[in-house]
């Protein structure tokens, strides 16, 4: 990175630092590149769920972290009520310890605002970093939070010096703000782990989903393998008891860790994206699970228009429609696509400058850079 500029920097994010997930993955392999440009990183976490664990499960090459845990909230306060009253009543801690690092800049990972945020983010300059139109997910899939947001979103935007989104799509929404903004796709560690082709006797196809987020169209997945019993179908992710059905092509498999889903991906033909992105108004989308897939060498179906993948005439991408009878409307191509890519790979360096965290984190820094220098 040219001209680079030592910088000490404060994530402040909703993730819980205590429970594995995707997107603190995510997080600790954004921290894990900023240190290894020189960079020295502190977390605090304002959780979005009880901290139940002894064990953190955030990089090792964060220099510090803070949960603060209140008791008080832990005994009388469950599900929303808890993930909100932690906040707000816990935020003053939270300013205390910001202000003992006292960082160049925070990198708020984008939270529902709520009273006391604003003001701790009025003396430091702040980077917000935005994964979706968080209003139009609020508005279609919690009534409480969206009028939360809509009395406080705009206080806590008003302090921020720069927006980071991760598709043109939601970097746009934050235009009226004036300020510096740039769009960064999610991006992974390249490991180099594309494996070998799979040899098998009826085609494989995998998605990855999450329990209740409807967007992800797991519904339309199993539509996909109702409609093509010819092939087998395998939901990583959701367990066998968030459904009441019984395919002999589909293969629900639960939670699976890291390791157990190099695993299966070692056995798959084809991996299947985002189905249903129209159920939350939106039409791009940059999924860490599609750069998963890719970093494994998957052909796959998308449904979305993706950031780095979509409209760059990649024939390893199965384009389909963002409409809720995208899957029946297709699934004559959808299976001649799974067909024709049964047993082959996409090559690594066909995908590596595409989805590489090392230079989408470059750029990232440059951001941090131009808010530091107070350039427009």
């Amino acid at each position: 990175m040219t001209g680079a500029l030592y910088m000490k920097i404060l994530y402040l994010t909703p993730v819980n630092i205590d429970t594995p997930s995707s997107v603190l993955n995510k997080m600790n392999a954004q921290i894990e590149e900023w240190n290894s440009f020189g960079h020295e990183v502190y977390v605090a976490s304002l959780p979005i769920f009880k901290v139940k664990e002894k064990h953190v499960f955030l990089t090792p090459k964060a220099s510090g972290f803070f949960v603060f845990k209140n008791l008080l909230v832990r005994k009388f306060f469950t599900g929303g009520f808890f993930n909100m009253g932690s906040k707000i009543l816990t935020i003053w801690q939270y300013k205390n310890y910001i202000n003992s690092v006292s960082p160049n800049i925070i990198y708020l990972r984008e939270i529902v605002g709520f009273p006391g945020l604003a003001s701790v983010l009025k003396k430091y300059k702040v980077a917000l970093e935005s994964n979706t139109v968080l209003m139009d997910e609020l508005q279609a899939n919690s009534k409480i939070l969206y009028q939360l947001a809509k009395l406080y979103q705009d206080k806590v935007n008003k302090e921020v010096d720069g927006f980071v989104g991760v598709t043109n799509e939601v970097t746009n929404q934050f235009l009226k703000y004036n300020k510096p903004s740039v769009t960064i796709t999610n991006g992974i560690k390249m490991e180099h782990d594309n494996l070998s082709p799979a040899i098998n006797s009826r085609p494989q196809v995998i998605m990855v989903s999450s329990p209740g987020c409807l967007w992800h169209g797991t519904d339309k997945y199993i539509k996909m393998a109702r409609l093509l019993p010819g092939i087998d179908f395998f939901l990583a992710g959701p367990e066998k008891k968030d459904f009441n059905i019984s395919l002999k092509n589909l293969f629900i498999k639960g939670y699976l860790s890291k390791a157990e889903l190099k695993k299966l991906y070692s056995k798959m033909d084809i991996a299947v994206g985002t189905l249903a992105l129209h159920r939350n108004n939106m039409k791009e989308a940059s999924p860490i699970k599609v750069r998963e897939y890719a970093a494994f060498g998957l052909p796959m179906i998308l449904a979305y228009q993706d950031t780095d993948f979509s409209d760059k005439g990649l024939d390893f991408i199965l384009q389909i429609e963002n409409s809720e009878q995208n899957v029946e409307n297709n699934i004559a191509t959808i299976g001649d696509f799974i067909y024709k890519w049964k047993g082959k790979r996409i090559k690594t360096e066909d995908v590596e400058p595409l989805i590489s965290i090392t230079l989408k984190e470059e750029k990232r820094l440059e951001f941090f850079k131009k808010i530091l220098n107070n350039a427009s």
